[in-house]
């Protein structure tokens, strides 16, 4: 009498590590071109905001309390949500 081993769940098995790992693999080559089309995409989002802030007039700036030099650091730096006033209680 012969033993017969089922060998198709050892094989599943291996072969969804073989995959794993070839995730893993492709997810560390991919990692320096989609931190480089983040950064393309950042300044693209910064010289759009420059040239439509560049566009105002000094009275809208004066208005708003932008002055003309300050429109490189306002539009490098990204904006953070209102999340209401802080230490209020109601």
């Amino acid at each position: 009498m012969s033993i017969q081993y089922d060998t198709s769940a050892v094989a599943a098995h291996a072969g969804m590590r073989v995959l794993q790992l070839l995730g893993y693999i492709f997810a560390l080559a991919m990692a320096p071109a989609i931190a480089l089309w983040r950064r393309l995409g950042d300044g693209a989002r910064r010289r759009r905001a420059e040239r439509e802030l560049d566009m105002l007039s000094d009275d809208v700036l004066k208005d708003i309390g932008v002055a003309r030099s300050e429109i490189p650091w306002i539009a490098g730096s990204r904006a953070t949500p209102f999340r209401g006033p802080r230490g209020r209680q109601e």
